[in-house]
């Protein structure tokens, strides 16, 4: 499945293509979402001042105040919204972001899987079978039930009071409806959707996220045990469905609340030693993740002695460049304890991508200024054009580079680390 949604971008021409229409998608919408500042005078002072500093480190502190900010508004809502003084460790390290990392950790393993098995009946995850085949009408039934419910939940959010409930009922009915037609699978998992949504509620807890994991999550452990526990590989579900997202949770929890604090912290310093500790923390829980991965199985043997994974046949399949594909999943995980890390320096890289044309930057707050004051609107549209180009590429250009320095780097990195995990698992005893 990895090879299929990536493997057409394998080349430079083909990455290029790619960010290409990337630049071009948010060229777009932020022209859109810029169409009124020539008319807006607010917004027009306050892009004018931005284009006229000159100050590489206020820009970026600029930049990191309106960006925390926005996360703060959406993952620490709870912990500041008690009128007291923000509390810095308990706005980093919020509910909001653990349930968000609760989310995504149990993201890629199950939507991953369903998808595989829905359009290629290939419920495999570490090479075992995790849900077995089915015909393309069972999958595809499958499929369009989880879609439907997905669907009508988030639009159920838009909603309130009794129109709410009743597309709440309608949402049941088609659980029900789903159940007599023998689709079982989506009744139980939209009930446990249910389920879990109604205890966040009386807990006041913001639970849409994690209530459509859980439900996805239900449905594959539903699918798996479709055909009998002896039709499948029980170990590779308990791992890959419970214990792996679990520790993945954690460390992304850990990291990305280390980064929040750090680049909070850098607002009122010069930001190096932020960024350094950044660096080294997020390298630090990329490399306890993956130890607590071998210590957990190793650790955990099962009452017939074997292990919930054969730790020395993965070393070896990662010792080898043409099987260590298959564990793409286990690169997803550890990588994206890292991804706050390169969020940081995307986040710098952008700043100085639209600081260092100072000529280009005062010629767009000359044009804004002059389209105003003699009311052009040809003037005030080309300068927004020039801006929004400005600001995309600013987007696209560090992603590019991160990407192209990733996959230059990415064999030394991967062979290094396999190299410290295999040290970790020989001192522990997990391999010979």
């Amino acid at each position: 499945m990895w090879d299929i949604l990536l493997g057409w971008i394998d080349s430079p021409a083909d990455r290029a293509a790619a960010f290409t229409a990337l630049f071009g998608i948010l060229f777009g919408l932020l022209n859109w979402l810029r169409t009124d500042t020539p008319k807006s005078e607010t917004d027009r002072r306050a892009v004018i001042a931005s284009l006229r500093q000159d100050r590489l480190g206020a820009r970026y502190k600029a930049l990191l105040t309106r960006t925390l900010d926005a996360l703060d508004a959406k993952l620490s809502a709870e912990e500041r919204a008690d009128g007291a003084a923000p509390r810095a460790l308990a706005t980093a390290w919020s509910f909001g972001l653990l349930n968000l990392s609760l989310s995504l950790a149990l993201a890629y393993p199950i939507l991953g899987l369903l998808l595989n098995w829905g359009l290629f009946n290939n419920g495999a995850l570490g090479g075992d079978v995790v849900i077995p085949e089915a015909e393309l009408l069972v999958r595809a039934a499958t499929l369009c039930g989880l879609a439907v419910a997905i669907a009508l939940k988030f639009y159920s959010l838009r909603l309130q009071g009794r129109a709410k409930l009743v597309l709440e009922l309608v949402l049941l009915g088609l659980a029900v409806a789903v159940a007599v037609a023998g689709a079982l699978v989506v009744a139980v998992a939209v009930a446990v959707a249910f389920a879990v949504e109604w205890i966040g509620a009386r807990l006041n807890l913001r639970t849409i996220s994690l209530t459509l994991w859980a439900m996805l999550g239900v449905a594959g452990v539903s699918l798996a045990a479709r055909n009998g526990a002896s039709a499948v590989d029980t170990k590779s579900l308990i791992l890959f469905i419970a214990a792996l997202p679990l520790l993945n949770a954690l460390a992304d929890f850990a990291s990305t609340g280390l980064t929040r604090y750090l680049l909070r912290r850098s607002v009122d310093t010069s930001g190096r030693w932020e960024a350094l500790g950044d660096l080294i923390g997020g390298a630090a829980i990329y490399l306890a993740l993956g130890c607590a991965v071998i210590a957990f199985i190793a650790w955990t043997p099962l009452l017939d002695g074997t292990h919930l994974a054969n730790l020395p046949q993965i070393f070896q399949d990662l010792a080898d460049p043409a099987t260590r594909g298959q564990y793409w999943w286990l690169l997803v995980m550890l990588a994206s304890t890292l991804l706050p890390t390169a969020l940081h320096l995307h986040l710098f890289l952008m700043t100085l991508i639209r600081h260092i044309p100072a000529c280009l930057r005062h010629w767009l707050a000359y044009e804004f200024v002059i389209a105003a004051r003699i009311n052009s609107n040809f003037r005030g549209r080309r300068a927004v054009l020039a801006l929004s180009a400005l600001n995309a590429f600013a987007l696209v250009a560090p992603l590019w580079l991160m990407v192209e320095l990733w996959l230059t780097v990415s064999p030394l990195a991967i062979d290094g680390s396999i190299a410290i995990f295999r040290c970790f698992a020989l001192a522990i005893g997990a391999i010979a």
